[in-house]
């Protein structure tokens, strides 16, 4: 019994399963607490099921629930509002939203998701041969499509990494993890009042969200996007080498960045002609 948590769905109209038995239909649900699908910062995502049916659950890390440090507990605000923009988001490449429990030991809710095959991460570490061409641009195509429908909802993901891509059996590529995203102003922009700094995995970060009052707005998704395209084709977690960590070019326009980016130099020209492009040559 330690290794599972099982609830009755009653339909008690305080009870915050209530959508689960009202508008789906389900009774029970079995969450098993050992069976780790992934782990992230604040949370643990495991198997469950919904009257049999497989299913993930994200559970938060219990010192969040127990501690009394205000920063810590601020998680579990986060966690809540996570379920509350997945719940509002309905796209075939955005992980599907099946409700939310309250576990009896916390009082703490339960994120209940569609169960994935597989992370980006583990597929493109595992693939034992070259990718076929027409399955990266797939799986590149609804990343895109994912991150096009959060932000024309105002919605910044601010986290895209392969860890937060899932797949399913066909290859259909779905975007998870919506901890860090943040609802952002009419334009899609976020004051320096309200970001955080590299809110998300370092290395899908922009230049722009390394700076210590940092400025951004959704091309901090597009670029992500970026990176997750070069690491889709290459098959390569997208570390920088050694070469550009240590080496620095006094006269680079990226010599006001935490981390040197390969490729801009030689790239310059390139880059001033592509009008989207042009707040990374100025932030520069």
């Amino acid at each position: 019994m330690g290794n599972r948590i099982s609830l009755l769905l009653t339909g008690d109209p305080n009870d915050i399963s209530l959508n689960l038995r009202g508008l789906y239909g389900y009774q029970n649900v079995v969450i098993h607490t050992a069976q780790v699908l992934g782990s992230g910062s604040y949370g643990n995502v495991v198997k469950a099921t919904l009257d049999k049916k497989p299913c993930a659950a994200k559970i938060l890390h219990r010192v969040f629930i127990d501690s009394q440090d205000p920063g810590l507990s601020d998680f579990v605000s986060r966690f809540e509002q996570e379920c509350q923009i997945l719940r509002d988001l309905k796209h075939p490449n955005i992980v599907q939203f099946l409700g939310v429990v309250q576990d009896p030991t916390t009082n703490k809710p339960i994120l209940l998701m569609e169960l994935m095959k597989d992370s980006l991460t583990h597929f493109l570490e595992s693939s034992p041969t070259n990718i076929p061409y027409h399955v990266q641009v797939n799986i590149s195509h609804d990343i895109a499509l994912a991150v096009a429908h959060l932000h024309r909802n105002g919605i910044l993901h601010r986290d895209l990494s392969s860890n937060n891509i899932l797949l399913n059996a066909s290859y259909q590529a779905k975007v998870t993890d919506f901890g860090m995203s943040k609802i952002a102003d009419s334009n899609l922009s976020m004051t320096r009042s309200k970001v955080t700094k590299c809110p998300g995995t370092l290395v899908y970060m922009p230049p722009e969200a390394l700076r210590p009052e940092p400025r951004y707005s959704d091309k901090i998704d597009t670029f992500s996007i970026g990176v997750l395209l070069l690491q889709i084709v290459t098959r390569k977690f997208p570390a920088p080498t050694a070469e550009f960590v240590t080496k620095t070019d006094p006269n680079s326009p990226t010599k006001k960045s935490y981390v040197p980016i390969p490729e801009v130099d030689r790239r310059k020209s390139d880059i001033d002609k592509v009008p989207s492009l042009q707040w990374f040559s100025a932030s520069h």
